[in-house]
């Protein structure tokens, strides 16, 4: 082995060191997208949780039947014009 390395061997050192420093970078962006998605769906689980817990489990349900149906018969409604 040289004492000394090649320049192609820095070069594809640097390269190397470049790609590793990518996917530590990506890889920490997903974990943040991670994060940030089971923050917003515990956020809403709580949300719901608490509306059930105000109103009733009947209430809530009659309540979510009644935003489909009309959701449901707008979307059946723009569909036929």
């Amino acid at each position: 082995m040289p004492l000394f390395p090649s320049p192609n061997t820095m070069k594809n050192a640097a390269s190397v060191k470049r790609i590793l420093q990518r996917c530590t970078t990506l890889h920490l962006v997903d974990a943040a997208k991670t994060v940030l998605f089971y923050y917003i769906l515990l956020k809403y689980v709580v949300r719901t949780l608490r509306h059930v817990k105000a109103r009733g489990v009947t209430t809530s349900m009659k309540e979510v039947h009644s935003w489909i149906s009309r959701v449901r018969h707008k979307q059946l409604a723009a569909r036929n014009n």
